[in-house]
């Protein structure tokens, strides 16, 4: 990110945490203290850096109590026809999203990655190159988005039990992820009561539990349905406990407890 755009931003923010990554602290116009003021001191430096020459070389970092880490620097030959200024970032990442060549070199660590049986981790900055390599990823990975836009029960009694007779079938592990938030933009002390009354079905493994108490108390959860259909492929499936991680709202980060929109994260084994 250029100093200018940093500066331009960080001001206008009001956030509960920052986490900061950079390549390098040092900034025009003493920006730096922009950073520390903001993000706190250093927690890691990189120091000696891979020459410009290698290709592909690794680092390994095996510090006391921790797992050790790789750092794979990989030349993508990626080359611009035309002249452009690093102020236009979102030419340059257009480029950079839609290069062949990049965007091989990632599928290709990844699949190796997964096809070991391991998990990997992709991470980029901008939503349209998730979309590009999830294009990269259906030659060698199967992905299956559902999207369920209704307030039917039965409709989902049907995709949670065509989920769980899938996953029998299979035969190998199977992750099932549901996306919802809870209660939208009313104030905290609403939303706790009525996040808690939903949470308290998920715990019981009860989907028409849930179903029936999102409807009741006009539960503003947007993703009723495919939660409800989670818990059915769960529950046909074998699952016998379900615990909640966390719950929060947005007023617990921004300070706003008059209309917040909560959060909760479970875990059904």
């Amino acid at each position: 990110m250029p100093a200018q755009m940093f500066r331009s931003v960080i001001t206008k923010l009001n956030p509960y945490y920052l986490y900061g990554l950079t390549a390098t602290p040092i900034r025009k116009h003493n920006d730096e203290k922009l950073i520390f003021i903001y993000l706190g001191d250093i927690v890691h430096e990189v120091k000696e850096l891979l020459s410009k020459t290698s290709i592909e070389q690794e680092i390994e970092q095996k510090p006391e109590n921790t797992l050790q880490v790789n750092i794979v620097i990989k030349d993508t030959e990626l080359t611009f026809p035309f002249k452009i200024a690093t102020k236009d970032y979102h030419l340059l990442s257009k480029v950079l999203i839609f290069d062949t060549k990049r965007n091989q070199l990632i599928v290709n660590d990844v699949s190796n990655v997964a096809k070991n049986g391991r998990k990997c981790l992709v991470l980029t900055e901008r939503k349209e190159h998730v979309d590009i390599l999830s294009c990269y990823f259906r030659k060698d990975f199967e992905i299956v988005p559902i999207t369920i836009m209704t307030t039917d029960y039965e409709l989902c009694e049907d995709i949670g039990k065509a989920i769980s007779d899938t996953v029998k079938e299979y035969k190998k592990p199977v992750l099932i992820i549901a996306s919802t938030d809870m209660t939208h933009y009313e104030s905290q002390s609403s939303a706790n009561i009525k996040d808690r009354k939903a949470i308290e079905q998920i715990l019981k493994l009860d989907p028409k539990g849930l179903f029936d108490t999102v409807m009741k108390n006009q539960i503003t959860m947007c993703g009723i349905a495919p939660t409800t259909a989670m818990l059915i492929a769960c529950r046909n499936i074998g699952a016998k406990e379900a615990k909640l991680i966390k719950y929060m709202t947005s007023g617990d980060v921004s300070g706003d407890y008059e209309q917040v929109v909560g959060y909760a994260g479970l875990i059904i084994k």
